[in-house]
């Protein structure tokens, strides 16, 4: 790789070199409206009178007398050229009428001729004449145009030989190819901005030839391509080769020897094979979404489009001109001469621009999205100046004035769509993510060991992938793979782990986003990468916090014990009458039973439902009640601090209730969990008055607050003949907290 970036600049630099020993005039030419070409600018002092005038003819005198005494002969007479707009209405390529073509290479060819003369006279439009001599361009007057252009044409064919070393493969070869033609397109370019005006001898010769090859062959592998990857169509076994015999037949047809409808045919074989090409995107992506062939596809409409669109403004100026009457045709031609180079280097910018971030689309910076964005703009400003010179009489600087105009303000409405357009690009909301995450968190705390899958539903619903799935395999950061279309997130190390210091063997491989619709991001790879350790540190926090929660409620329940407890089994002791001293026992046992629930950050169900009968049946037997208790569960599981504490008030509460207003003679109390759903029924054979008829209270609305913290309901009915029953439900009691 290293190897061909060098060879690449050698080559832009021994261009460049060969460019700089070519004869020019040190001066500078535009079109003026009546179709000739007016002096601008000049180094030579004996012209600097001439700047302004148009330049009518040129006389160019042999450097070859003939010997002796002879006659002249014709070669030796002076030879008259008649300068043409056309010199410098850019590259043969994009000239429309076969005549003006033909017309423009012989203009240059001569022109070109005439420079390595030594006796040139240039006739201006006041009469007056210049001679003057032809001078190498040198390193100083090649220009930036060419070194911007040579440039990209580098960084081209770099890519190019960079995705070929990482991954030779046939679809690699094809971008390789497109490439390499692109470059091709973009050093021809470069070689004609240093024209002024005349090409180097031979390259107007060549200028069609090789750009409208360059063109073919590109389309050619565009639809190859497309029939190959990322999904391989049963169409691949004979639409590519069709589609090199149709690019090798049309470069045949429009560079035989009368070239009739030349440009014609080269746009209009280019429009199909690209129109197949796109086709061919859209069916790979309905047959296997994928996002490589979606994002390809927009691409290719946006620059397929802005082609089209320069491609009808040329052909619509050069039509207008050819209607016209003999001086508003010359005009129109001059301002269509001036705009054309402009519109052609800007879309093959865009091009070429799109072309190179392709291999970079999940990795590319935000650098590239909007350079790709402005030469899109460009392209589009370019495209309307050559609309309004063929639609409307309007001069060139108000044409491209009024073109500027409208395409930023189309640019400043569209920029968020064209970007989405492009890279389908979605961004979560904060507070969705936020939710999200949190909820995440909840799940994490409690089961330390589901991080994985807890994560992976959370990436799930905010990348929308096709595919979510574990993986055994360690990874240091989240990445992108497969040119974007899959994207590996490591599961961050949570409870013991990450108290150890050892990273998670497992990572979570997510595939296609927006369900095949965009590619994975650097973006979405770091967004990943922060969710991930957000959540390791949200359960690290929870966890620390529980801690000290757990240190501060046995120290409660320590100062409860050695305190309280002491007082109340004095007072036992000293109590005057056996049932201030049953009081004071149950008191003590009712603080036993929190002072260990205090200590216990958690208990297994088992071990509470012990605790509530019997500490239900002691309260009952005082009050001469008689207990039924039924409790069933199919899994122990662990009941935390707020669980215990929750379940452990509502149970007291609802007893306190029956013994206080109820005046019942038998409780039933039933505690079942199946399949992690609480149903907790109490019921009496009291006379406690119809539920709708309870006036607010703190005891109910204290087991409504207690049971809506374990997101469960509560509620009272009547039963008959008499009594009262409530019913508390809680459906996952291991998920809440």
């Amino acid at each position: 790789m290293a190897a061909s970036a060098l060879l690449g600049f050698i080559g832009v630099l021994l261009l460049a070199h060969w460019l700089s020993t070519q004869l020019r005039w040190p001066a500078t030419w535009q079109v003026r409206p009546d179709g000739q070409l007016e002096l601008v600018a000049t180094s030579i002092d004996g012209l600097k009178p001439h700047v302004g005038t148009a330049w009518v003819g040129t006389s160019v005198t042999r450097s070859h007398p003939t010997p002796g005494d002879a006659a002249p002969t014709e070669q030796d007479q002076p030879l008259l050229l008649q300068p043409q707009a056309s010199l410098l209405a850019g590259p043969a390529r994009w000239i429309v009428d076969d005549t003006q073509r033909r017309r423009h290479v012989r203009a240059s060819e001569a022109l070109a001729s005439a420079l390595v003369e030594d006796s040139l006279t240039l006739h201006f439009s006041d009469q007056r004449s210049f001679e003057l001599r032809a001078v190498p361009i040198g390193w100083h007057g090649i220009g930036i145009a060419f070194w911007m252009l040579a440039s990209l044409a580098w960084a081209l064919s770099s890519a190019a030989a960079g995705v070929l070393k990482l991954k030779p493969s046939a679809s690699n070869a094809l971008y390789a190819a497109m490439a390499l033609c692109q470059a091709g397109n973009l050093v021809c370019m470069a070689v004609a901005s240093t024209a002024s005006p005349a090409l180097p001898p031979g390259w107007a010769h060549i200028d069609f030839p090789l750009r409208s090859a360059f063109d073919l062959l590109t389309l050619a592998a565009a639809v190859h391509l497309a029939c190959i990857h990322p999904k391989d169509l049963s169409a691949s076994r004979w639409l590519p080769a069709t589609g090199w015999l149709a690019a090798a037949l049309a470069w045949t047809g429009a560079n035989s020897v009368d070239g009739s409808g030349a440009w014609w045919l080269t746009q209009a074989t280019m429009l199909l094979m690209g129109s197949l090409a796109i086709w061919l995107m859209h069916l790979s992506f309905r047959s296997q979404p994928h996002p490589f062939a979606l994002v390809m596809k927009r691409f290719s409409l946006i620059v397929g489009g802005t082609w089209v669109l320069v491609s009808a403004a040329i052909a619509g100026a050069s039509a207008r001109s050819g209607a016209e009457a003999p001086s508003e045709s010359a005009s129109t031609a001059a301002i269509a001469a001036a705009s054309t180079p402009l519109a052609v280097t800007v879309w093959q910018v865009l091009f070429a621009l799109v072309l190179l971030s392709v291999p970079f689309l999940s990795k590319s910076r935000s650098l590239v999205r909007e350079l790709s964005l402005l030469a899109i703009i460009s392209a589009l400003a370019a495209v309307l100046d050559l609309l309004f010179v063929g639609l409307f009489p309007l001069g060139q600087f108000a044409s491209l004035a009024l073109a500027l105009f409208l395409s930023m303000t189309i640019y400043a409405g569209a920029r968020q769509w064209l970007v989405n357009r492009m890279l389908g690009t979605r961004v979560a909301s904060a507070e969705r993510l936020f939710e999200q995450l949190f909820r995440t968190t909840r799940e994490v705390e409690t089961q330390p060991s589901e991080a994985g899958p807890a994560l992976a539903r959370l990436l799930n619903e905010l990348f929308d992938p096709v595919e979510v799935s574990l993986l055994d395999k360690p990874s240091a950061q989240a990445h992108t793979l497969s040119d974007g279309s899959t994207m590996l997130v490591p599961v961050p190390a949570i409870g013991n782990s990450a108290q150890s210091g050892s990273g998670s063997s497992t990572s979570i491989l997510l595939r296609h986003a927006q369900q095949g619709r965009r590619l994975f991001t650097t973006d979405d790879a770091r967004l990943a990468d922060r969710i991930g350790e957000q959540l390791r540190r949200a359960v690290a926090f929870d966890q620390a916090v529980e801690q000290g929660r757990s240190e501060e409620r046995r120290r409660l329940a320590q100062d409860l014990h050695d305190d309280i407890g002491a007082r109340l089994l004095t007072l036992m002791y000293k109590a005057q009458s056996p049932e201030m001293e049953d009081y004071a026992r149950h008191t003590l046992q009712d603080l036993k039973t929190l002072t260990r629930g205090l200590a216990a950050s958690s208990q297994p169900l088992s071990h509470a439902l012990a605790e509530w009968k019997a500490d239900i049946a002691q309260r009952l037997a005082i009050a001469d009640i008689e207990l039924t208790w039924v409790a069933e569960h199919d899994t122990d599981i662990v009941l935390t601090m707020v669980q215990w504490s929750g379940l452990t008030r509502v149970l007291r509460e609802l007893v306190s209730n029956v013994m206080t207003h109820a005046q019942a003679r038998h409780v039933e109390i039933e505690v079942l969990l199946v399949n992690d759903q609480l149903l907790l029924t109490v019921a009496d054979d009291g006379t406690g008055l119809a539920p709708q008829q309870w006036s607010p209270g703190l005891g109910v609305g204290g087991v409504r607050k207690r049971v809506r913290q374990l997101r469960g309901e509560v509620l009272w009915q009547e039963r008959v003949p008499h009594g009262i029953t409530c019913r508390v439900r809680v459906d996952r009691l291991s998920a809440e907290t």
